[in-house]
């Protein structure tokens, strides 16, 4: 593809993530398309069990061992920028985000989750079971910080997975590939906004100024749960349902073959034999 074409595409892109120009041009994928569900099988596992962590929180959580401290991770200001191979999260805090991916002693994170290494840019890391790639970037102009203080704390890819790691990952259900495909796209459109202000998927507050529909002093509480083909997402707060269905269905950023179907109890998505349905709180 032309560079002429991948910058196209990338001014498109960004409209919805706001990553930078040059940014958004590494995830365009070579056939035109804006890159952000094209991926390896293993980026896709990794995308999965990162859903599975960020949407599990509070006291409905599914998962049991993190106790929803992933979920924190939408309190930050995170952009998601997806690549063919890598998940790249760029932010002002790269190093407090880091600590709810990878493990070390203390601290509960992604199963599998292992240190690369640490520049004065980026923390760069590798998801054992399946080899893929995850990447904590800082914005420009935040700056970074000692990156040698952190060397010692997480884990190197020299740790050997732990039993807890192990009986963990063994117990994360397994979605089929068009179920994969609609719980990835959460993660790769993680707060994005549609620039023409029709939807939010922001989880922490809502961009277009709208009431909340939950209490202030109620926590957030979410769970991702379902097996095989037939999934589902509950949550209290942003972003609306409705915002999630247009998100994922928009005919320019969503996920291709995806439909939406609003019924008395909620909406659902389907993408093939494959169904999220989405439920409000």
């Amino acid at each position: 593809m032309s560079n002429y074409g991948r910058r196209s595409g990338a001014r498109i892109r960004r409209c919805y993530t706001r990553e930078l120009l040059p940014t958004a041009m590494q995830g365009i994928s070579r056939d035109g398309r804006l890159g952000l569900d094209e991926c390896t099988p293993e980026q896709l596992k990794l995308r999965v069990l990162l859903a599975l962590h960020l949407f599990n929180m509070g006291d409905v959580s599914a998962l049991h061992t993190t106790s929803g401290t992933v979920g924190i991770l939408s309190n930050y200001t995170i952009t998601v920028s997806p690549r063919y191979d890598d998940l790249v999260m760029i932010t002002d805090v790269p190093g407090n985000i880091t600590n709810y991916l990878a493990p070390k002693e203390s601290s509960a994170a992604i199963p599998g989750v292992r240190m690369l290494g640490i520049d004065s840019n980026e923390f760069r890391m590798v998801h054992l079971p399946t080899g893929a790639r995850l990447r904590v970037t800082r914005d420009p102009g935040c700056h970074l910080g000692d990156p040698y203080e952190h060397r010692r704390a997480w884990w190197a890819p020299d740790k050997a997975m732990t039993p807890q790691e192990i009986d963990s990952i063994a117990t994360m259900p397994v979605p089929t590939p068009d179920a994969a495909a609609m719980i990835a796209a959460l993660v790769t459109r993680f707060n994005c906004v549609d620039p023409e202000k029709n939807w939010s998927g922001s989880w922490y507050s809502d961009p277009l100024e709208r009431s909340s529909p939950k209490s202030s002093h109620e926590s957030d509480r979410r769970q991702l749960t379902g097996g095989g083909s037939q999934w589902l997402l509950r949550w209290n707060g942003y972003p609306l349902a409705y915002d999630l269905a247009q998100m994922i269905c928009d005919p320019v950023f969503g996920l291709s073959d995806t439909v939406s179907h609003e019924g008395a109890a909620g909406i659902d998505l389907r993408r093939g034999g494959s169904t999220l349905r989405l439920r409000q709180l």
